[in-house]
Formats: structure tokens, sequence, C-alpha cells
């Protein structure tokens, strides 16, 4: 069994005594969040260049980098896949090249 620490005890009973009534999470005001338009925007600009670096897309749409990353994972449920392909079944010619 784990103990809490002191501080995290004394923020929770600063925020009931301030007047808070419930325990469940609230969003910090900090957290990157985004609107409809710039998740649309980011995947415009994904339709037309799949291999568009996420920097460029920060440019593009004007959002900071951890924004688009946000999007990105978040809103547009991506993840960063290999950009080579490999054949399932290669020829007995394409084995050889991979030796060489």
């Amino acid at each position: 069994m784990t103990a809490l620490l002191y501080r995290t005890v004394a923020r929770w009973v600063q925020a009931f005594c301030a007047g808070r009534q419930n325990a469940t999470y609230q969003p910090w005001p900090g957290r990157p969040s985004a609107t409809e338009a710039q998740v649309s925007s980011v995947a415009t600009l994904l339709e037309t260049d799949r291999g568009c670096p996420i920097q460029e897309l920060a440019c593009e749409t004007g959002l900071s980098h951890v924004t688009v990353l946000h999007i990105l994972k978040e809103c547009l449920h991506m993840r960063k896949m290999a950009s080579r392909l490999v054949p399932h079944s290669l020829t007995e010619i394409q084995k050889w090249q991979r030796y060489e």
C-alpha cells in the first residue's frame, strides 16, 4: 500500500475548502486543445501529403508543434509508421540482391 504525498493531500484540502464538490478529473488550463477547424486543417494537409513532417504541418497551420502532435495522436488517431515497405513474398532475385 502506498501513501499519498503530503503536498497532494494539501492541494486537495485547499480545493475542497475553496468550494470544489467532487474529485472527478478536471482538465488543466495549459494542456493543448484543438478545435474542429484546426483538426480539419491538419487532416486536409495530410490528405495531400501523408509524408508531411510535423514541423511543416505546424508552420502551414500556424499551430504549435505540441498541438499538431496532439491532433495527430488523439484526434486523428494516427501513429508513425516505417516509411519503407517490404513485399510479403520476395522473388529469388530480390533475395539475392539483399545480400549484395
